[in-house]
């Protein structure tokens, strides 16, 4: 975000542009994490379809919060976990590691993509090799972001309801 407003200046559409290419980024992503999941090109141009349409993505990808840009990061480490478990493939267990961190970083409810990653290794696949594969993955995510959740750490738990200091609550 920075960088597009240095570069761009710090007008409304400049704040906004990176939702804007974020949630259009995030359409494709929904079909592929779809297809991956379902098998059904058809049913994932569905999803696809109905996410243009959503009242809440498109609010989302016009403000200039990180909201899209949470989803496109969540939705991108689901389709690496779920292509992860099938091949095993290194790059997609790396890919997943990385745009889990990403997610993390976007915005602290990130953590519920991880959350729902680690229920889909578990209730998913039994295999020990997967669920170490996965385990080693989340970790590396967790410590490449551990400095920035600890300055979240320390701004809530020196916060009060009274005079709540500005919270960098964002890796952006």
């Amino acid at each position: 975000v920075d960088g597009v407003l240095h570069t761009l200046g710090t007008s409304e559409s400049s704040l906004r542009l990176v939702s804007v290419i974020a949630g259009t980024a995030t359409l494709p992503v929904a079909w592929l994490l779809t297809r991956e999941i379902t098998g059904n090109p058809r049913l994932a141009l569905v999803c696809a379809s109905l996410l243009t349409v959503n009242p809440l993505h498109v609010w989302y990808s016009q403000e200039g919060r990180q909201y899209a840009l949470l989803l496109l990061f969540g939705l991108a480490s689901l389709v690496f976990i779920v292509r992860a478990m099938r091949t095993q493939a290194t790059g997609d267990w790396f890919g997943f590691a990385a745009c889990t961190g990403l997610t993390l970083l976007t915005h602290t409810t990130g953590i519920a993509f991880l959350v729902v990653a680690a229920l889909w290794v578990m209730f998913s696949d039994r295999s020990v090799v997967t669920r170490r594969r996965f385990l080693t993955a989340a970790t590396g995510a967790l410590l490449a972001v551990s400095p920035f959740l600890l300055t979240v750490v320390r701004y809530v738990t020196h916060a009060d309801s009274a005079n709540s200091p500005p919270r960098p609550m964002t890796g952006m």
